[in-house]
């Protein structure tokens, strides 16, 4: 089913509304971690999950979008991916070092990403690289 999001993007929302509270960044937190445990639940990793793949509706609802990257996870066989997929900044470590993965875990940590994002109006680091300070931090 497709559905209108005349809310935009939380990237914009971000952008334009500034920081968010904590509580206000817990609803949302709470709508992405419910949205990516459905997706989850149903055998599917999305893998590119950053503010511009999140749309808000009218109610300003979290709605995740751009399925283009997701893969079918069998939760059960523990097999994992080696797909060098998304979008570099939202990257898990070991995407970015080419070790497998697990899909489920680098959609979580896109959103600790989205949810740095979302307190802090700013990247926890400037780009997902051995290269940067803080991103070796969390290598």
């Amino acid at each position: 089913m497709l559905e209108l999001a005349v809310g935009g993007e939380l990237f914009d929302f971000v952008a334009l509304a500034g920081r968010f509270t904590e509580p206000i960044a817990r609803y949302y937190f709470k709508q992405m971690i419910s949205g990516i445990d459905y997706i989850h639940r149903n055998g599917y990793s999305h893998r590119d999950l950053k503010p511009e793949n999140i749309f808000l509706d009218e109610h300003y609802v979290l709605k995740i979008a751009d399925f283009g990257f997701a893969s079918q996870i069998n939760k059960n066989s523990g097999k994992l991916l080696s797909t060098r997929l998304g979008t570099e900044n939202y990257m898990a470590p070991e995407i970015l070092l080419g070790k497998p993965y697990s899909g489920f875990s680098v959609d979580l940590f896109a959103i600790g990403i989205i949810l740095f994002i979302m307190v802090a109006k700013t990247p926890p680091f400037f780009r997902a690289s051995s290269s940067d300070p803080l991103y070796r931090m969390i290598i």
